[in-house]
């Protein structure tokens, strides 16, 4: 689909690097700036590729994933909405050292490195923004890596938590997703959020999961044991 561009009137991202700019030059970038759409399923863009861009997640959910030998796939990182990504290929000018595909139907501002790099030359509080995130995400990753060896059920708790941000919010994802993210098969996953909406914690529905007892999740993640 052609991207379009932004009407003035239409929702700022709820948080990233771009809200550190002056307002004017804020305001300036939004009209120039095109939107993009993503269909669920679809790469946002892909491992290898040349770095072009940087973009802004407006609405929707994308996971980075890395490719090694064999066809092993590793979740690296949970993109949602308000964060950066691709950055990383923009800052050391080289390919997108992951693939990034969305979770569901999304958009996304795009931010072409030309722009992207008078920005991080001509505004420190932008530059200082971008690598906050890029510390965030190599953190989160390195999160996401050391809970590779823990039980399903906490890796799992630990993942809805980001997914859903308050008691009673909703998503919608796929229980292969949620497998392939936490890294197990979906037959597990499945067989984990039954579980969890047993106890109270969860209600699922078609490709739908929300969230009705934070504190529950939240203990077992934290849990040096798993589930009883």
């Amino acid at each position: 689909m052609t991207p379009r561009r932004p009407p003035e009137t239409e929702e700022r991202p709820p948080s990233s690097a771009l809200n550190a700019l002056p307002t004017g030059t804020r305001t300036e970038l939004w009209r120039a700036l095109v939107r993009r759409r993503v269909k669920a399923g679809a790469a946002l863009f892909q491992e290898g590729e040349p770095g072009e861009a940087a973009y802004v997640v407006m609405k929707g959910l994308f996971k980075a994933l890395k490719f090694s030998q064999g066809e092993r796939v590793s979740a690296m990182d949970l993109i949602v909405p308000g964060r950066l990504c691709g950055v990383i290929a923009l800052l050391d000018h080289r390919p997108y050292p992951v693939s990034v595909y969305a979770l569901q139907d999304a958009e996304v501002l795009v931010l072409p490195a030309a722009v992207f790099h008078r920005l991080m030359s001509q505004h420190p509080e932008f530059s200082r923004a971008v690598h906050g995130e890029v510390g965030d995400h190599l953190r989160h990753a390195q999160d996401m890596r050391a809970r590779a060896s823990e039980p399903v059920d906490k890796r799992l708790a630990h993942l809805l938590l980001m997914l859903l941000p308050a008691p009673g919010a909703e998503v919608r994802v796929r229980r292969e997703d949620l497998a392939e993210l936490v890294g197990c098969i979906p037959e597990t996953a499945i067989r984990t959020l039954s579980e969890f909406k047993k106890r109270g914690w969860i209600r699922t529905g078609w490709k739908r999961i929300a969230l009705l007892n934070p504190d529950a999740l939240r203990r077992l993640s934290r849990s040096p044991a798993n589930l009883p």
